[in-house]
């Protein structure tokens, strides 16, 4: 009989792969991107429950307030989506890497918002801080977008 005892392939499993750890492959302005987003969506949102808020302490009736609750959930989400995909696109573009169609999409969605910030900053009755807010927001990320398009995928500034 052979006294030798078994020794296996492989002494131990290979560890996992812990991500945390795993460095960043985008830019740090899609950090930055991510968390202007995020406070856009936030901001849309809060702004949303004000508005109905506003229509409730003047409407009573059931009917009024249900209008006024869609009303309300659908002009929000007009504003509330594009900031959350955006948010989305940042925080995908900060871990892997921003991708250019990505950006694309970006520019597509902040776009509008720029325009529409600046005729509510000109002439709607608006108060000027929410339409400036909107606008400044809307900007920065479309200038985000822009320039990660110029820059291209794999460009980050502190890479070697």
């Amino acid at each position: 009989m052979n006294s030798d005892p078994l020794t296996p392939i492989t002494d131990r499993a290979p560890a996992k792969r812990d991500t945390a750890q795993c460095p960043a492959r985008g830019r740090p302005a899609d950090l930055v991107a991510c968390g202007i987003a995020s406070c856009a969506a936030l901001s849309a949102a809060i702004t949303s429950i004000l508005f109905f808020l506003g229509f409730a302490a003047n409407d009573s009736v059931l009917a009024g307030l249900v209008s006024a609750f869609a009303f309300a959930v659908l002009l929000g989400a007009f504003a509330v989506v594009p900031a959350v995909i955006t948010a989305m696109l940042a925080w995908r573009g900060w871990k892997a890497g921003l991708r250019r169609k990505n950006a694309v999409w970006v520019v597509l969605l902040m776009a509008p918002w720029t325009a529409l910030s600046v005729i509510a900053l000109l002439n709607a009755p608006l108060s000027k801080i929410l339409s400036g807010g909107a606008f400044l927001a809307s900007t920065l990320l479309l200038l985000w977008a822009i320039i990660s398009l110029i820059l291209g995928p794999g460009r980050n500034f502190g890479a070697k």
